[in-house]
């Protein structure tokens, strides 16, 4: 009888897991998939932007600078958001052959 009950705990804690990192993957898509669809697009226009009005004499080379720095992070956010995905799908994964 205690062996069965704690075999019920184990389940119901492999359960657990296994929902929160569902949860956490489905979060983490959404946000990847925002970043790729708003993010890539602004950073392409920053870094553009910032090429051209520097070419153009328009800023001087600390703005350009700070501008393709913007587009920099923002491509630093979509690669961490889809190490995100990965790390999240991995565990789904490893959890998931645990069973």
């Amino acid at each position: 009888l205690a062996a069965e009950s704690e075999l019920q705990g184990s389940k119901a804690l492999f359960q657990a897991k296994l929902n929160e990192l569902q949860a956490q993957y489905i979060q983490a898509k959404q946000v990847l998939q925002t970043l790729n669809n708003q993010g890539s697009k602004h950073a392409s226009t920053q870094w553009h932007t910032a090429e051209k009005a520097y070419r153009a004499g328009e800023i001087g080379y600390t703005e350009f600078l700070q501008g393709i720095t913007v587009s920099f992070n923002l491509q630093e956010q979509q690669i961490q958001a889809q190490n995100r995905v990965n790390q999240i799908a991995v565990q789904l994964q490893f959890i998931s052959n645990q069973n």
